[in-house]
This record gives structure tokens, sequence and C-alpha cells, in this order.
């Protein structure tokens, strides 16, 4: 992704009002375009195959299929997908389950707009974002794998 591409973004949450914050928010960066919008795992399949977006940003807790899910799908159907996980729980599993699940990126809810910004940059150029929340998840997971 070069210099001066707009960053195509598939969103996928069941809350309609969450969309359209975040969406809102991405859509303040000149380079950043929300060309889809999903409310579950399937719908989100569906616009993938559709419109081949840059990053897909998941809820991990949605309807018909959660977002872990679409995700193992999505990376069945094009291994290199850069999917940036949302979530608006804080425990450790679920950042540990994005990240075997195939994520690149990890954030909760209760990031910070410019965190959100950072997230998104960085997993549409295939670089491993995760919240602080995430990084601490995914490090105690592997310091205390052997006990």
């Amino acid at each position: 992704m070069g210099r001066g591409t707009m960053i195509r973004i598939l969103l996928a949450d069941d809350h309609n009002l969450v969309r359209t914050g975040i969406k809102g928010l991405l859509e303040r960066s000149a380079d950043m375009r929300v060309v889809a919008e999903a409310s579950d795992g399937l719908e989100a399949i569906s616009q993938f195959k559709a419109m081949r977006p840059d990053v897909v940003i998941l809820d991990i807790s949605m309807p018909n299929m959660d977002g872990l899910e679409a995700a193992r799908y999505i990376l069945s159907i094009d291994r290199d997908a850069a999917i940036l996980m949302l979530t608006m729980y804080p425990e450790r599993q679920y950042a540990v389950r994005a990240v075997r699940a195939g994520a690149l990126g990890y954030i909760t809810k209760g990031t910070s707009t410019a965190e959100l910004d950072t997230a998104v940059r960085n997993v549409a150029l295939r670089r491993r974002f995760l919240s602080a929340e995430g990084i601490d998840a995914v490090s105690t997971r592997l310091l205390t794998r052997g006990s």
C-alpha cells in the first residue's frame, strides 16, 4: 500500500449506532473510506467477497457467525486478508483467540480515536497491532505457556 492510497475498509458490528460512529471517526481521515458494512459474520464474508477491502474490522460478538469464525473463513478465502478485531470485552482470552484466528490487529471499543487510526494503518500495511490489553494478554499467554 503506497503513499496516497485510499484504505478501503469493511466494518462489521451488529450495532448500527456503533458502525455509524466508527465509520464517522475513520472517514475523518482523507485516506480512509468504509466501502462496506455488515451486521453479522455471514454478511461480513459476503461483503468481503464482493468488495475485497484493504482492511476488515470485525466485532468479536455478532449474531449468526461471530467475528472470530468470520475471520477464519475470510482468511481461508484470502490468506493475505488484513483483519482487525474489535471488542467490548477486555478479558485476555479474547485477544489470544483473535490472534489465533489470524487477526493482525486487536483493539477494544474503549480505545482512543488515535489508537483506532493507528491500528487501521498498521493492519493495512500488514503490520501487527495490539492494544495495551492485547499486548498484555498475548505476552502473558506466551510467558505462561510452559507452566
